[in-house]
Order: structure tokens, then sequence, then C-alpha cells
């Protein structure tokens, strides 16, 4: 989907750690939803600081259009503060509609640039690391009650 809006690179990206979704099934904060008995996308959320940070969700594009992402944030939304986390925290890119739109539409806000400190800054220093233009990107955070 990447490539109608000129990103075909981010296809090919590489897949994320398997280390990393160890961490967040031993955390029980891998959360699934299916459609139809199959599996059809997925959030990865991971522990930093006192944030549950949304480390990759994603839907299978054959089951696009039946609001599965929506209902997996709205459900990561309410594992990570029943676990007690302050907030949600996410990177994500700025002009794609399922990316940032997508997000401010659950109540996340960009991170003030001048506020970006400890797990954020890891992260934000990894994909630049990683070769993402970060001028397309945007850190995010929504608070939890």
């Amino acid at each position: 989907m990447f490539s109608q809006y000129e990103m075909p690179e981010i296809a090919d990206y590489p897949a994320t750690c398997k280390l990393i979704f160890k961490e967040a099934i031993e955390n029980d904060l891998l959360l699934t939803v299916y459609c139809a008995e199959s599996l059809a996308g997925f959030a990865l959320l991971l522990a930093r600081e006192k944030a549950c940070h949304l480390e990759q969700m994603s839907v299978d594009p054959a089951f696009a259009r039946r609001s599965l992402g929506s209902a997996l944030l709205e459900h990561a939304i309410k594992v990570a503060a029943t676990k007690g986390f302050e907030q949600i925290t996410l990177s994500t890119f700025k002009a794609i509609p399922w990316n940032e739109p997508f997000y401010r539409r659950f109540g996340s806000k960009p991170v003030d640039s001048d506020n970006i400190t400890g797990h954020l800054l890891s992260c934000q220093n990894e994909e630049a690391k990683a070769g993402l233009d970060m001028t397309l990107r945007v850190l995010m955070f929504r608070a939890l009650p």
C-alpha cells in the first residue's frame, strides 16, 4: 500500500525482529484480530518506561475496510490503560491516511520536538539509523486515564 505514496521501499523494510515479538508476547502485549477464523492483523506493543509503545500495527490488506485497525487500536488503548501505563506512544508517517491522521482520530498528538526524550529519542535514532527519512515521520502520544 505504500507504493501509492511513492514509498515502495517501506514494503521492503526488514521485518520486525523475533526478539521484539517475544518481548511483547512475554508481557502479554501482542494483540491479534481474526476475521472468519483467519489472522487478519496484529498490534505489537512494548513496555517502555511509563509508556506502552505501539511498535507496529498491521492489518492484512485482504481484510481492509472492515474497521479492524480501529478495533485493534481501541483494544490496545484499553489494554495499556488496564496495565497501568500513563500513555501510548508511537512513531508513524505524517502524510499517509492510515498513519498520523488515523492515530489523531483516536486522541494521539504529536510530541513537541523539544520534549523528545527516553524511549522516543531511542526510537527516533533507530529509525534514522535504519534509513527512514525522519522529515516524513512523527512521534506521537496519547495520554491514558
